[in-house]
């Protein structure tokens, strides 16, 4: 391990740091709301479509336009309400009901990923 990045790792674990950084200049009630969707996403993604975590992620990424290494960030920092959610044992039914603006369908097709480049072709 290279000097100083004990203190880095320790420092970037902290609750209140972590907060602070997803906080700033974004409405936490709306980050709440975008978080819980991506919790019921990911069980779904997981627990129902049985994909693995690498097209979960990949997955997640096209249905939120944030990068994969946000995305881990985020579940790794949120795994007690992923568990709650897994818990509950929700169906295929039932996250429609909750979010119907979703595809819940297994018909569904994996996401490939997306290059940046791609999306401003013809611009």
């Amino acid at each position: 391990m290279k000097r100083g990045s004990r203190f880095f790792v320790e420092f970037l674990r902290d609750k209140e740091t972590i907060e602070k950084v997803f906080k700033k200049g974004r409405n936490a009630h709306l980050i709440e709301k975008r978080n819980e969707k991506l919790f019921h996403r990911y069980y779904y993604h997981s627990r129902i479509r049985h994909l693995n975590y690498e097209t979960v992620l990949l997955e997640l990424a096209n249905d939120f336009d944030l990068s994969q290494s946000t995305l881990v960030q985020i579940i790794e920092f949120n795994t007690q309400r992923i568990k709650e959610i897994g818990d509950r044992k929700l169906t295929r039914q039932k996250l429609k009901n909750l979010f119907p603006s979703f595809s819940w369908s297994d018909r569904a097709a994996v996401a490939e990923p997306v290059k940046q480049r791609e999306i401003y072709k013809g611009y």
